[in-house]
Protein backbone atom coordinates (compact mmCIF):
# COMPACT_ATOMS: atom_id res chain seq x y z
CA UNK A 1 0.00 0.00 0.00
CA UNK A 2 1.17 3.17 -1.30
CA UNK A 3 2.13 5.96 1.86
CA UNK A 4 -0.65 8.79 2.13
CA UNK A 5 0.87 12.03 3.24
CA UNK A 6 -2.24 14.33 2.21
CA UNK A 7 -4.33 11.72 3.96
CA UNK A 8 -7.17 11.01 1.21
CA UNK A 9 -9.47 8.85 1.82
CA UNK A 10 -11.35 6.12 -0.92
CA UNK A 11 -14.68 7.45 0.72
CA UNK A 12 -15.54 4.27 0.05
CA UNK A 13 -17.14 1.32 3.02
CA UNK A 14 -16.55 -1.67 0.60
CA UNK A 15 -12.78 -3.00 0.15
CA UNK A 16 -11.23 -1.54 -3.26
CA UNK A 17 -11.87 -3.52 -6.42
CA UNK A 18 -8.07 -3.78 -8.14
CA UNK A 19 -8.24 -0.53 -10.48
CA UNK A 20 -9.69 1.24 -7.44
CA UNK A 21 -6.24 0.09 -5.64
CA UNK A 22 -4.15 1.25 -8.27
CA UNK A 23 -5.69 4.39 -9.10
CA UNK A 24 -6.10 5.42 -5.13
CA UNK A 25 -2.47 4.16 -4.56
CA UNK A 26 -1.49 6.28 -7.38
CA UNK A 27 -3.02 9.54 -6.29
CA UNK A 28 -1.37 9.12 -2.51
CA UNK A 29 2.03 8.69 -4.78
CA UNK A 30 1.95 11.58 -6.93
CA UNK A 31 -0.20 14.46 -5.80
CA UNK A 32 1.58 15.53 -2.86
CA UNK A 33 4.00 18.44 -4.22
CA UNK A 34 7.05 17.06 -3.00
CA UNK A 35 6.14 13.89 -5.23
CA UNK A 36 9.29 12.99 -7.72
CA UNK A 37 6.81 11.13 -10.34
CA UNK A 38 5.73 13.60 -12.85
CA UNK A 39 2.08 14.24 -14.31
CA UNK A 40 3.16 12.38 -17.86
CA UNK A 41 4.87 9.27 -15.77
CA UNK A 42 1.81 8.98 -13.98
CA UNK A 43 -0.60 9.13 -17.01
CA UNK A 44 1.71 6.70 -18.15
CA UNK A 45 1.26 4.20 -15.12
CA UNK A 46 -2.95 4.86 -15.62
CA UNK A 47 -2.27 4.02 -19.52
CA UNK A 48 -0.27 0.51 -18.62
CA UNK A 49 -3.56 -0.81 -16.89
CA UNK A 50 -5.87 -0.36 -19.42
CA UNK A 51 -7.06 -3.83 -20.33
CA UNK A 52 -6.65 -3.99 -24.07
CA UNK A 53 -8.79 -7.48 -23.83
CA UNK A 54 -11.30 -8.97 -21.64
CA UNK A 55 -10.23 -10.50 -18.58
CA UNK A 56 -11.79 -12.06 -15.67
CA UNK A 57 -11.67 -11.24 -11.96
CA UNK A 58 -12.92 -12.23 -8.88
CA UNK A 59 -15.40 -9.70 -7.20
CA UNK A 60 -16.92 -11.01 -4.21
CA UNK A 61 -16.64 -14.25 -5.16
CA UNK A 62 -18.44 -13.78 -8.73
CA UNK A 63 -16.68 -13.85 -11.92
CA UNK A 64 -17.39 -10.79 -14.31
CA UNK A 65 -15.13 -9.56 -16.81
CA UNK A 66 -12.92 -6.68 -16.89
CA UNK A 67 -13.75 -4.91 -19.80
CA UNK A 68 -12.13 -1.29 -21.17
CA UNK A 69 -15.59 0.11 -20.23
CA UNK A 70 -15.62 -0.60 -16.80
CA UNK A 71 -12.20 0.00 -16.18
CA UNK A 72 -12.71 3.96 -17.35
CA UNK A 73 -16.05 3.37 -15.03
CA UNK A 74 -13.91 2.95 -11.87
CA UNK A 75 -10.83 5.24 -13.05
CA UNK A 76 -13.06 8.27 -13.13
CA UNK A 77 -15.10 7.02 -10.23
CA UNK A 78 -11.90 7.51 -7.82
CA UNK A 79 -10.33 10.57 -9.53
CA UNK A 80 -13.45 12.34 -8.96
CA UNK A 81 -13.74 10.81 -4.85
CA UNK A 82 -10.38 12.18 -4.27
CA UNK A 83 -10.18 15.67 -5.79
CA UNK A 84 -13.26 17.28 -3.27
CA UNK A 85 -10.49 15.93 -0.90
CA UNK A 86 -7.95 18.62 -2.63
CA UNK A 87 -7.98 22.12 -1.91
CA UNK A 88 -8.11 24.56 -4.51
CA UNK A 89 -5.64 27.12 -3.80
CA UNK A 90 -3.13 24.32 -3.21
CA UNK A 91 -0.87 22.51 -5.09
CA UNK A 92 -2.26 19.19 -5.20
CA UNK A 93 -5.05 20.31 -6.86
CA UNK A 94 -2.97 22.12 -9.89
CA UNK A 95 -0.94 18.50 -10.29
CA UNK A 96 -4.63 16.70 -10.05
CA UNK A 97 -5.44 18.91 -13.15
CA UNK A 98 -1.70 18.45 -14.38
CA UNK A 99 -2.28 14.72 -14.45
CA UNK A 100 -5.96 15.17 -16.85
CA UNK A 101 -3.77 17.08 -18.84
CA UNK A 102 -1.25 14.21 -19.37
CA UNK A 103 -4.02 11.95 -20.03
CA UNK A 104 -5.37 13.77 -22.48
CA UNK A 105 -2.08 13.11 -24.27
CA UNK A 106 -2.00 9.71 -23.84
CA UNK A 107 -2.31 7.95 -27.62
CA UNK A 108 -5.46 6.12 -29.10
CA UNK A 109 -5.86 2.71 -28.06
CA UNK A 110 -9.07 0.38 -29.22
CA UNK A 111 -12.06 1.02 -27.62
CA UNK A 112 -15.94 -0.61 -28.13
CA UNK A 113 -18.73 2.03 -29.33
CA UNK A 114 -22.02 1.84 -27.95
CA UNK A 115 -22.67 0.77 -31.28
CA UNK A 116 -20.16 -2.46 -30.34
CA UNK A 117 -18.25 -1.88 -33.51
CA UNK A 118 -14.52 -1.80 -33.09
CA UNK A 119 -12.66 1.33 -33.43
CA UNK A 120 -10.01 3.45 -32.01
CA UNK A 121 -11.11 6.19 -29.37
CA UNK A 122 -9.06 8.79 -27.12
CA UNK A 123 -10.39 6.60 -24.03
CA UNK A 124 -9.21 8.79 -21.24
CA UNK A 125 -11.87 11.94 -22.60
CA UNK A 126 -14.70 9.12 -23.11
CA UNK A 127 -18.43 9.55 -21.34
CA UNK A 128 -16.69 7.69 -18.51
CA UNK A 129 -14.76 10.86 -17.86
CA UNK A 130 -17.82 13.39 -17.73
CA UNK A 131 -20.32 10.61 -16.00
CA UNK A 132 -18.09 10.10 -13.03
CA UNK A 133 -17.55 13.79 -13.00
CA UNK A 134 -21.24 14.37 -12.84
CA UNK A 135 -22.06 11.33 -10.62
CA UNK A 136 -19.72 12.66 -8.34
CA UNK A 137 -20.95 16.57 -8.58
CA UNK A 138 -24.46 15.38 -7.81
CA UNK A 139 -23.12 13.81 -4.63
CA UNK A 140 -21.47 17.09 -2.90
CA UNK A 141 -24.38 18.46 -0.46
CA UNK A 142 -25.49 21.91 0.35
CA UNK A 143 -23.65 23.10 3.05
CA UNK A 144 -25.66 22.84 6.72
CA UNK A 145 -22.91 24.74 8.35
CA UNK A 146 -19.99 27.58 8.42
CA UNK A 147 -16.80 25.43 7.58
CA UNK A 148 -18.73 22.08 7.15
CA UNK A 149 -16.95 19.25 5.14
CA UNK A 150 -19.58 20.24 2.02
CA UNK A 151 -18.55 24.06 2.21
CA UNK A 152 -15.31 22.87 1.49
CA UNK A 153 -15.97 20.14 -0.66
CA UNK A 154 -18.67 21.97 -2.80
CA UNK A 155 -16.05 25.56 -3.13
CA UNK A 156 -12.96 22.53 -4.18
CA UNK A 157 -14.97 20.96 -7.04
CA UNK A 158 -16.01 24.43 -8.44
CA UNK A 159 -12.11 25.31 -8.00
CA UNK A 160 -11.81 22.32 -10.18
CA UNK A 161 -14.19 23.26 -13.01
CA UNK A 162 -12.88 26.75 -13.10
CA UNK A 163 -9.39 25.30 -14.20
CA UNK A 164 -11.37 23.06 -16.33
CA UNK A 165 -12.37 26.03 -18.00
CA UNK A 166 -9.11 27.92 -18.01
CA UNK A 167 -7.55 24.37 -19.96
CA UNK A 168 -10.86 23.78 -22.19
CA UNK A 169 -11.30 20.44 -20.69
CA UNK A 170 -14.92 20.41 -20.01
CA UNK A 171 -17.25 22.12 -22.39
CA UNK A 172 -20.16 23.13 -19.89
CA UNK A 173 -18.42 24.66 -17.33
CA UNK A 174 -20.19 27.99 -18.43
CA UNK A 175 -23.65 26.92 -17.57
CA UNK A 176 -22.10 25.86 -13.78
CA UNK A 177 -20.36 29.40 -13.60
CA UNK A 178 -23.74 31.00 -13.74
CA UNK A 179 -25.60 29.15 -11.63
CA UNK A 180 -23.03 30.32 -8.62
CA UNK A 181 -23.01 33.77 -9.91
CA UNK A 182 -26.89 33.58 -9.14
CA UNK A 183 -26.11 33.78 -5.49
CA UNK A 184 -24.96 37.25 -5.81
CA UNK A 185 -28.54 38.10 -7.37
CA UNK A 186 -30.31 36.95 -4.10
CA UNK A 187 -31.93 39.53 -2.04
CA UNK A 188 -30.00 42.65 -0.37
CA UNK A 189 -30.85 41.84 3.19
CA UNK A 190 -29.04 38.53 3.12
CA UNK A 191 -29.69 37.11 6.65
CA UNK A 192 -28.44 33.50 6.48
CA UNK A 193 -24.79 32.77 7.17
CA UNK A 194 -24.52 29.56 5.42
CA UNK A 195 -26.07 31.07 2.34
CA UNK A 196 -23.76 33.98 2.98
CA UNK A 197 -20.52 32.62 4.04
CA UNK A 198 -20.98 29.18 2.04
CA UNK A 199 -23.24 29.68 -1.08
CA UNK A 200 -20.97 33.77 -2.30
CA UNK A 201 -17.98 32.29 -1.72
CA UNK A 202 -18.36 29.78 -4.24
CA UNK A 203 -19.15 32.33 -6.70
CA UNK A 204 -16.10 34.01 -5.85
CA UNK A 205 -14.26 30.74 -6.58
CA UNK A 206 -14.59 30.96 -10.24
CA UNK A 207 -13.61 34.93 -10.28
CA UNK A 208 -10.06 33.92 -8.60
CA UNK A 209 -9.35 30.92 -10.74
CA UNK A 210 -11.01 32.11 -14.02
CA UNK A 211 -11.80 36.01 -14.04
CA UNK A 212 -10.14 36.21 -17.89
CA UNK A 213 -12.58 33.49 -19.07
CA UNK A 214 -15.70 34.51 -17.64
CA UNK A 215 -14.82 37.80 -18.96
CA UNK A 216 -14.35 36.38 -22.45
CA UNK A 217 -17.75 34.89 -21.68
CA UNK A 218 -19.19 38.21 -20.78
CA UNK A 219 -17.87 40.13 -23.91
CA UNK A 220 -19.34 37.27 -26.34
CA UNK A 221 -22.52 36.27 -24.23
CA UNK A 222 -22.57 33.28 -23.60
CA UNK A 223 -25.41 31.38 -22.44
CA UNK A 224 -27.70 34.42 -23.92
CA UNK A 225 -30.37 31.48 -23.99
CA UNK A 226 -30.57 30.49 -20.48
CA UNK A 227 -33.21 32.83 -19.26
CA UNK A 228 -34.07 31.11 -16.12
CA UNK A 229 -30.97 31.06 -14.76
CA UNK A 230 -30.91 33.98 -12.47
CA UNK A 231 -31.25 35.68 -9.19
CA UNK A 232 -34.42 38.26 -8.39
CA UNK A 233 -31.76 40.96 -8.18
CA UNK A 234 -31.34 40.39 -11.90
CA UNK A 235 -34.60 41.02 -13.79
CA UNK A 236 -35.98 39.28 -17.06
CA UNK A 237 -35.64 42.26 -18.94
CA UNK A 238 -31.70 42.58 -19.03
CA UNK A 239 -29.53 40.31 -20.65
CA UNK A 240 -29.79 36.97 -19.63
CA UNK A 241 -26.69 34.88 -19.29
CA UNK A 242 -23.26 36.42 -19.40
CA UNK A 243 -23.11 40.05 -20.20
CA UNK A 244 -20.68 42.75 -19.55
CA UNK A 245 -23.78 44.61 -17.99
CA UNK A 246 -24.40 41.43 -15.36
CA UNK A 247 -20.55 41.45 -14.49
CA UNK A 248 -20.34 45.36 -13.30
CA UNK A 249 -23.12 44.48 -11.81
CA UNK A 250 -21.58 41.08 -9.55
CA UNK A 251 -18.52 43.52 -8.64
CA UNK A 252 -20.62 45.98 -7.14
CA UNK A 253 -22.50 42.93 -5.29
CA UNK A 254 -19.45 41.56 -3.95
CA UNK A 255 -18.25 45.09 -2.86
CA UNK A 256 -21.63 45.34 -0.99
CA UNK A 257 -21.53 41.90 0.49
CA UNK A 258 -18.03 42.34 1.39
CA UNK A 259 -18.85 44.48 4.47
CA UNK A 260 -21.71 42.17 5.60
CA UNK A 261 -22.16 42.08 9.96
CA UNK A 262 -22.26 38.35 9.23
CA UNK A 263 -19.41 37.67 6.72
CA UNK A 264 -15.96 35.79 8.11
CA UNK A 265 -12.59 37.15 7.50
CA UNK A 266 -12.64 34.18 4.92
CA UNK A 267 -15.54 35.40 3.42
CA UNK A 268 -14.19 38.87 3.14
CA UNK A 269 -10.92 37.80 2.24
CA UNK A 270 -12.72 35.88 -0.52
CA UNK A 271 -14.45 39.27 -1.74
CA UNK A 272 -11.75 41.27 -2.10
CA UNK A 273 -9.43 38.45 -3.93
CA UNK A 274 -12.30 37.96 -6.46
CA UNK A 275 -13.08 41.78 -7.04
CA UNK A 276 -8.95 42.37 -7.89
CA UNK A 277 -9.39 39.54 -9.93
CA UNK A 278 -12.31 41.38 -11.97
CA UNK A 279 -10.56 44.37 -11.51
CA UNK A 280 -7.35 42.67 -13.93
CA UNK A 281 -9.56 42.21 -16.48
CA UNK A 282 -10.53 45.74 -17.25
CA UNK A 283 -7.19 46.97 -16.26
Amino acid sequence: MASNPLNLSREDPHPPSPVEKIVFDLLCTYLPPDSPLTAIEAANQIHAQFPSTPQSRDDDESTRPETPEHFLFELWEMMFRIVPQLHWREEPMQRFIDLLQAVRSLPKIPVEDEDQESGYKEWSLSGSLLYGLDERWRQIRTPEGLGDMWDLKHRNFNGLLAYFANREIYSPWDWEALRSMVTLETHKRIGHKVLLNAAIPTATVWFIVSAPTIYTACQERACADKEGCRGPLWKAYQPQGFSIPRWVFWRRRLEEVKGHLDGTEEFRELCQAAMDAMDGCEA
